[in-house]
């Protein structure tokens, strides 16, 4: 995909990485308690209404690299080049449900600079689901599964070297206890270690000038818990009661003792139209 290729349609993004942290959006560092704005985290982004989008955006909104470097307008991000793999197996009617996909991407043109090297990107996306009830003819429905993922972005170099590594990894269980009454158990984890140097894309569609001061995501090393306990009383195939507790921890290794528990409780209604 060219630098150049624009589709407003392909490349709106749901989740607004501009947006900033409704709740709790400061930090006190519990050494000196001196306060600390407070960065969005993977629970955030599942958990605030401001970061989402509904609409068509007709210019590349800002991403935040850590959570998809690789393609973060999807199919149609411009300056990627390479190769996909993607593998599914598994129906409705099928007990076993495996995803496996695979990218080795990189970069066509340097970002905004000749002299630097092009980026590099490998992704990594599986999931498995298993549906045990399937397996043993059960009327109530009970499913076990887990996924992991991976990318790893880096640019060789003397100058503005890259190297940024993310982890995600989550399984869950869920029990049709009674008739139409579930309840779930979920954990995922997300690790993210290093840096990135990158420079905007203006509105013309081009490269920011290579005179400009790019942005610098240094010292980068956290990770993210989330264990989740749920129950839905699904009242049809599109209708459903749910309340869910979460418990969101948060490790900085870089800066030191701000690390934080946040808990949170879901109560909504979800009906499919």
């Amino acid at each position: 995909v060219p630098l150049e290729f624009r589709s407003p349609g392909a490349q709106s993004r749901r989740i607004n990485d501009a947006a900033t942290t409704q709740f709790f959006s400061t930090v006190a560092l519990s050494a000196t308690g001196a306060e600390l704005s407070r960065n969005y985290t993977l629970f955030d982004r599942f958990s605030q209404e401001n970061m989402y989008q509904q609409g068509v955006r007709y210019i590349l909104d800002d991403f935040n690299p850590i959570y998809n470097n690789a393609n973060p307008y999807g199919d149609a991000t411009p300056n990627r080049q390479g190769l996909v793999f993607d593998v599914n197996h598994g129906d409705n009617k099928s007990p076993l449900s495996v995803q496996l996909k695979t990218q080795m991407l990189n970069e066509i043109d340097p970002d905004g600079n000749q002299e630097n090297e092009k980026r590099n990107f490998l992704g990594l996306q599986s999931g498995i689901s298993l549906g045990i009830h399937k397996l043993v003819d059960w009327k109530k429905e009970v499913k076990i599964g887990g996924g992991y993922q991976l990318e790893n972005t880096s640019r060789a170099g003397d100058k503005d070297k890259i190297s940024l590594n993310s982890n995600i990894i989550d399984a869950f269980v869920s029990a049709e206890v009674i008739e139409k009454f579930h309840l779930m158990l979920g954990y995922k984890h997300f690790t993210v270690k290093g840096n990135e140097v990158y420079r905007n894309i203006d509105v013309t569609t081009n490269l920011v000038e290579s005179n400009t001061v790019p942005t610098y995501i240094n010292d980068l090393d956290f990770n993210t818990s989330l264990l989740s306990l749920g129950a839905a009383l699904k009242f049809t195939d599109k209708s459903s009661l749910n309340l869910h507790y979460t418990t969101n921890s948060n490790t900085n290794n870089f800066v030191k003792n701000s690390d934080y528990v946040w808990n949170q409780l879901f109560i909504n209604y979800t009906m499919k139209f």
